[in-house]
Order: C-alpha cells, then sequence, then structure tokens
C-alpha cells in the first residue's frame, strides 16, 4: 500500500485524495498485522480486505487513457470468468447442491465479482469488434448464468435494475448499431433463462429463486427495515473502531 500510494504521488506530484486514502488503509493493515487495539481490527483478513480497498481505490481514482481502461476492464472480466469456470466446475464436482459459492464462505459476497464484471463486460462488447466481441458477449452471459446460480437476492435485483437500465438506453438510442446489440442481448438473456427453466436449475436455487418471486423470502423488507434502525445504534456504540463482522447480520 506504502509502495502504490508514492506511486500515485509520484505520477500526479500531488498529495491527493485516493494518496490519503491509501496512506490510511495502510495504517489500518498495520494495526491488523502488529498490534492487538481492537480483535477486530487484529486479524489477518482485515488487513487483506485494506489492501485490496486500496488497490481498488487506486484504479479507479487513477485516470486512464481509453486503451488503458479497455485493458484493464478486459482483466477483469477474464479474472471473474477464470472464477466463474472454477467456481462451476466446483459446484458440479459437489453434485450441484446449494448455491454457487466458487472458494468464497458465502454466496453474497462472491456474486460481487460477477454482478461487477457483467456490466463491464457489456460495455466491452458494445466497443468491440469480430472474435473480442464475441468472447466479451459470451463471458457477459456465462457470468449471468453464474449470478443466477448463486441465488443472491441482492446480486439479482442489482443484474435485474442494471439489465433494465441497460436496455432502455440502448433502446432509446439514435444508433441503430446500438438498438441491433441490444435486440440481440435481450434474445440471449431469454435463451438463458428459458434454458435454465427447461433443464431444470438445481433445486435449492429453484427454492430460493421462487420464495424471492413470491415474497415468501425469511430475509425481507422487515429485517432490512429493522436493520437501518439498529444502525445508528450500532455506531454511536462503538464509533471509532466499529461492531466487528456479524453485527449486522440478517
Amino acid at each position: 500500500l506504502l509502495l502504490l500510494a508514492a506511486l500515485q504521488f509520484c505520477a500526479t506530484s500531488r498529495l491527493n485524495l485516493m494518496t490519503g486514502l491509501t496512506l490510511a488503509l495502510a495504517g489500518i493493515a498495520w494495526l491488523a498485522t502488529h498490534s492487538s487495539l481492537c480483535p477486530y481490527l487484529s486479524e489477518n483478513w482485515m488487513a487483506a480486505q485494506a489492501g485490496f480497498t486500496g488497490a481498488l481505490c487506486l484504479l479507479t481514482g487513477t485516470p486512464l487513457s481509453r486503451d488503458d481502461w479497455r485493458r484493464t476492464a478486459t482483466a477483469l472480466v477474464a479474472l471473474a470468468s477464470a472464477s466463474g469456470i472454477y467456481g462451476f466446475s466446483f459446484w458440479i464436482k459437489q453434485g450441484s447442491q446449494g448455491p454457487l459459492l466458487a472458494n468464497f464462505t458465502n454466496q453474497d459476497c462472491y456474486s460481487l465479482l460477477p454482478l461487477l464484471s457483467v456490466f463491464v463486460a457489456l460495455g466491452l462488447t458494445l466497443e468491440a469488434s469480430g472474435v473480442r466481441r464475441l468472447l466479451t458477449g459470451l463471458a457477459a452471459t456465462f457470468l449471468t448464468a453464474i449470478i443466477f446460480l448463486t441465488a443472491c437476492r441482492s446480486a439479482l435485483l442489482g443484474l435485474g435494475l442494471g439489465l433494465i437500465g441497460f436496455f432502455f438506453t440502448l433502446f432509446s438510442s439514435q444508433s441503430k448499431r446500438y438498438r441491433g446489440q441490444a435486440a440481440k442481448f435481450l434474445v440471449a438473456l431469454t435463451s438463458l433463462l428459458l434454458l435454465g427453466i427447461f433443464t431444470g436449475l438445481n433445486q435449492a436455487v429453484s427454492e430460493r429463486l421462487t420464495q424471492m418471486a413470491r415474497g415468501d423470502d425469511v430475509v425481507g423488507v422487515k429485517s432490512r427495515v429493522d436493520v437501518l434502525r439498529a444502525a445508528p445504534k450500532t455506531v454511536m456504540r462503538s464509533p471509532s473502531l466499529g461492531s466487528g463482522p456479524g453485527c449486522l447480520a440478517l
């Protein structure tokens, strides 16, 4: 993190917000590995999370050229696709039981990676041509299927709202090319859904999706409203170091 902050400072010749944030995260990482100030902070996973967050902040906050962004986005889609292939193969080996987790502890955390990568892949597909367009389109379709197999509520909601905005933007575009690509994307998504229905999704995943569609999910709107009500008290109880993981678990 210190090295990344130094590189950021050298690139911009000034101490900007991202550099300061990275330095703060470096401090958190040091506390997590060299002190016992708080049980919540004194864990290796906290240091790893601080490192990942710092790298992500620099990646998103550093000005990139169009070609640099395209290469970075392609690498992200390739990483997410490789993770999805591994997770899917592991899910098959486990007898296709339960939601797809890859090597994560729960599907909610894992679903963020394919969810982000789906829309990055769609953006790359719009600008690509030839074989590259085919590959990024296939990656977007595959990652969409992975999200469905995770059966994560928030990821499915984010995917649905994001696709609505995506299709609305393309279909309302004056570009005939974009409208044509939107139609192709819509056909691919519909085919994917029909394939999942007719081939029979995993029973646990199917039951989860059915519960969500009926509004019978245990963790519903009321539970999330309760979390919002309890959040201010939780923050005020330990405003400086936090209350630790699991305090707002549903």
